[in-house]
């Protein structure tokens, strides 16, 4: 076994990306911690030739694209490295985040409680050797960092290694599985290809937005009568706001959003809360990411392969799965009026709602979308065996106006906009066991006002039109406590098996294998007494604090990790048809259900329906599952 890490220099900070990080000209390798099997680690100097020490032998690094890029960059340009393919490469962060461990080494580390820990003295190093100094220039030894300093370096570069050896001696497997392998080079490869983006756009609306937000800032005492001097005094654009006779409870970006809706703001309350939106937005930051991050018109490394427990894919870089909702009809007409300084009205509106439309095929281009329809919802029924009610989907019924007749007991002809909406939320937030309290919240987030017995009343409604869904809540957690009592022993329902087993460290794991053959993997799974019975205790990253805490698996969210892991895999077959039967298209990743293409603008419509096919082309596992995409091609990119 071969692992390497690699120390380095660069004057783009790297959260601009890796590939932007090693393709600047002054970018460098600084020294490689390297250890072959069971011998001792060993720390080289760039120009050491440590590829003669690896081969064509596959090597393990932590994060590993980026080893990879500074290997098939720096090496190859500046050390005469052979290039080294994706193939011949394992990510360590891969493998611990298949397990459900946290990415960053030294927090699996502690965790796993490894011999070797990574050494904390690292951050203060790399400060003072691998970025720029306070004149901009490389650190030199002797001038920035003493030969102390660089020989303690060597010593962190050798601890990240031998931890990260001992961290793969405690995981369950030292290899992803051949699928999921590919999976990862696959993810890779999107990271390399990069987003297409309109940088001149990019620049004009920022430089333009940056010019009002200064010219309007003037205007904010005269506004407010000198109450407030700067839109960064929020407690006193609150006060102004409430002394004009407007109830604000404070200045968030919601608060505001919802205060600039109501059409009774008096002129100057609706531009200073204008202003104060204009300086606060994210769209700005947006822009500013978009212009840093760019490196040849495209922005790079955008994904994490394994992001979450059930498998998806997260975001990285530029966020794609995390962008505005707001949208322009005519995106082409206002991009021009940004970029001929011509006048624009509200902005900053205008900005936020372009910011999907700055990623723009090149010139010949085009870009290919497909969104899977209700896809969770599909496989929330298909997994419950549900079949009448998938039918009506595959019929092209209505299933929201379904519920909300089901709800309101009226036929169908006389359910009304309103009442399909409610349908709506109830169909999408109750498929994984949603109480009457959050429903009444969910429900008053989106503009209608509940009562507690209403919101039960609408559970009940969906618990009696969709018992085998319910049934299936309760069968799937059964089947995991039965697991959890009987160590060894596989349990099954409708496809989903749970065993528990000890890994070669002796760490006790619920496995949860899916229709598909992936496994999801619960940490440390015991049983404690609940309100209900036993309840499944485990070990796992906290979504909100994102510390190693105990969490509880209650019947809503094993379903809804089972649907969603499935909904991964449709996505990651669907994936792997384009890139194996679609040649032309360059694949450029996927935002949640979505997949995202490029190819030639030639016979677009003609590839677009292919696209969609390969995407919905499921293999036997998800058989009798109808699963659908929509989507379209274009030069920009959009929120449908």
């Amino acid at each position: 076994m071969n692992l390497l890490d690699f120390e380095t220099y660069s004057p783009v900070p790297v959260e601009l990306g890796s590939v932007k990080y090693v393709n600047h000209p002054d970018a460098d390798i600084v020294c490689c911690g390297v250890k072959v099997d069971d011998n001792r680690t060993g720390v080289y100097e760039p120009r050491d030739q440590v590829y003669q020490l690896i081969g064509n032998q596959t090597v393990y690094a932590h994060n590993a694209l980026f080893d990879y890029l500074v290997w098939n960059v720096i090496g190859v340009e500046k050390y005469g490295y052979p290039i080294k393919p994706l193939k011949e490469w394992i990510d360590v962060q891969a493998l611990v985040n298949r397990y459900s461990y946290p990415g960053a080494l030294d927090k699996v580390a502690t965790i796993l409680n490894t011999p070797v820990q990574k050494d904390k003295r690292g951050k203060a190093l790399i400060k003072k050797i691998c970025v720029p100094n306070a004149n901009g220039k490389r650190p030199k030894l002797h001038k920035d960092y003493s030969q102390q300093d660089l020989f303690d370096f060597h010593d962190y570069c050798r601890d990240d290694v031998d931890s990260m050896a001992e961290v793969l001696k405690k995981l369950p497997a030292d290899t992803l599985s051949e699928d999921e392998q590919y999976y990862w080079i696959l993810t890779q490869e999107m990271n390399l290809q990069g987003l297409p983006v309109d940088i001149e756009a990019i620049e004009k609306i920022y430089y333009y937005n940056q010019t009002y937000v200064e010219e309007m800032t003037h205007r904010i005492p005269e506004i407010t009568g000198g109450i407030v001097q700067k839109a960064t005094q929020v407690a006193k654009i609150k006060d102004f706001v409430n002394s004009q006779g407007f109830s604000m409870a404070n200045t968030q970006a919601d608060t505001i959003e919802k205060m600039l809706e109501r059409d009774d703001l008096t002129s100057e309350v609706e531009e200073i809360l204008t202003l104060r939106q204009a300086l606060g937005s994210t769209s700005t930051a947006k822009y500013v990411k978009l212009k840093d991050m760019a490196h040849n018109d495209r922005i790079f490394n955008n994904l994490h392969y394994y992001g979450a427990g059930p498998g998806r894919w997260a975001g990285r870089g530029f966020q794609m799965h995390n962008l505005p909702r707001a949208s322009v009809e005519n995106p082409e007409e206002i991009i021009e009026k940004f970029k001929n300084f011509e006048p624009v009205e509200n902005p900053v509106k205008m900005a936020k709602a372009l910011i999907r439309p700055m990623i723009c095929a090149p010139e010949g281009r085009v870009l290919l979308v497909a969104d899977y329809k209700s896809v969770e919802n599909y496989l929330l029924l298909w997994q419950a065996g549900d079949w009448a009610s998938l039918k009506l989907l595959k019929d092209g019924g209505d299933q929201y106006i379904d519920m909300a007749s089901a709800i309101y007991n009226k036929p169908f002809d006389e359910v009304t906009k309103h009442e399909r909406f409610v349908g709506k939320v109830i169909i999408l937030g109750c498929g994984y066991a949603m109480g009457s309290k959050r429903l009444k919240a969910e429900l008053a987030d989106k503009g209608v006002i509940v009562t507690l017995t209403e919101a039960q009343i609408a559970i009940d409604a969906y618990r009696s039109r969709y018992a085998l869904v319910k049934k299936m809540w309760y069968a799937m957690l059964k089947a995991a406590i039965a697991a959890i009592r009987n160590p060894g022993k596989t349990y099954e329902y409708k496809g989903c098996k749970f065993r528990v087993a000890k890994d070669r460290g002796g760490t006790v794991w619920l496995i949860l294998t899916l229709p598909s053959g992936r496994a999801i993997y619960y940490n440390s799974p015991k049983l404690e007494p609940g309100m209900y019975g036993d309840s499944i205790v485990h070990m796992g990253i906290n979504p909100y604090n994102k510390q190693w805490s105990h969490k509880h698996l209650i019947p809503g969210r094993l379903t809804e990790n089972i649907i969603q892991g499935e909904a991964r895999d449709c996505m990651a077959e669907g994936l792997k048809n384009v890139r194996e039967n679609m040649p032309e298209v360059d694949l450029l990743g996927m935002v949640h259900d979505e997949g995202i293409g490029e190819t030639d603008e030639d016979n677009a419509e003609r590839k677009l329906k292919k696209f969609i096919y390969e995407l919905c082309d499921m293999p036997k596992w998800a058989e009798g599952l109808p699963l659908k995409a929509e989507g379209y091609y274009a030069k920009r990119y959009r929120k449908e």
